[in-house]
């Protein structure tokens, strides 16, 4: 057997094996990127859908936008006013 003729098979193994560790690798190094949440899939304890402006408001007992309902009711625009205007922190 030449000499030549052993170089030559093993640069072909060696280029297989470096193919075969370059394809495992990258295979590995592939992360799985987590879907984003739906829209509309943020219901809270009442169902209202965050995502969407709407917040709980007890006095109406149903899910309102503080900004329709500051506008509607005369109100400064406010997590602390919209909760007064429902009476969401009365106990």
């Amino acid at each position: 057997m030449r000499i030549s003729s052993l170089r030559a098979g093993g640069s072909a193994r060696h280029a297989a094996a470096g193919l075969l560790l370059l394809l495992t690798l990258a295979a590995c190094m592939r992360t799985q990127v987590p879907e984003p949440p739906l829209t509309g899939a943020d219901r809270d304890a009442h169902g209202c859908i965050g995502s969407a402006g709407y917040s709980w408001c007890a006095r109406s007992g149903q899910c309102d936008r503080p900004w329709e309902r500051a506008a509607a009711q005369n109100f400064e625009l406010s997590p602390s006013a919209f909760d007064q205007s429902c009476d969401n922190n009365a106990s």
